[in-house]
């Protein structure tokens, strides 16, 4: 999945600059997704994100949900 809604007013093409978060959308929109997931009933044995913040906000969703740790693509 992607990340959630990023919170970005300058509307700056941020690319893989650090810093930019998730909003409170982008935060509500990763929890759904997770729950999503969860109501499927399957098995996840792994989440991996990548090193960027908002993708580790949105894992963290996922995290409480799964009790998994994220681990961090590349590293």
């Amino acid at each position: 999945m992607r990340h959630g809604e990023v919170h970005n007013p300058a509307r700056v093409l941020y690319g893989r600059l650090p810093g930019y978060r998730l909003s409170t959308d982008g935060r509500h929109m990763a929890r759904q997704a997770a729950e999503y997931v969860k109501s499927l009933e399957r098995p996840v044995s792994a989440l991996v994100c990548s090193p960027l913040q908002r993708t580790q906000e949105s894992a963290g969703a996922f995290t409480e949900l799964f009790r998994l740790p994220p681990g961090i693509a590349g590293q």
